[in-house]
């Protein structure tokens, strides 16, 4: 009797945390697809605290706005590639100490600035701006 009263809790207990997750699923669901959307500023990159936070800031970033782009992105791309993460971020740690006035701007736009900065490694590859998808 006991054994079956336990089988029963069981059951009971799990059915309440299978409702649960649905229930968290479906309110998270409902709240992402509900949120504005928003540009985020270049203030973005002085906020992530670690170097793993902002390699995956970079990259995301990157195949984003890259993937985004037609024939006119692969000369960057083939010089993004080119380098390694750490060398990438340390440009982009230092345009954003060196130009806080940029700090409330577009961060996407930032990044494409940063990485194509005159005398820099993909110095002279800016996308033309009008290469959507």
């Amino acid at each position: 009797m006991r054994a079956e009263t336990r089988l029963r809790n069981r059951d009971t207990i799990s059915r309440i945390l299978r409702l649960l997750a649905s229930l968290l699923a479906v309110l998270t669901l409902g709240t992402t697809l509900l949120a504005d959307f928003v540009v985020h500023s270049f203030s973005l990159w002085g906020a992530t605290p670690t170097y793993e936070a902002k390699r995956v800031l970079l990259v995301g970033w990157s195949n984003g706005f890259l993937y985004g782009r037609k024939d006119s992105s692969m000369a960057l791309t083939y010089c993004l590639n080119e380098l390694p993460h750490p060398q990438i971020i340390a440009m982009v740690d230092k345009y954003y100490k060196d130009h806080p006035e940029k700090w409330s701007l577009n961060f996407g736009e930032q990044m494409l600035n940063t990485v194509t900065i005159p005398g820099g490694s993909c110095a002279g590859k800016m996308p033309d701006s009008g290469d959507l998808h």
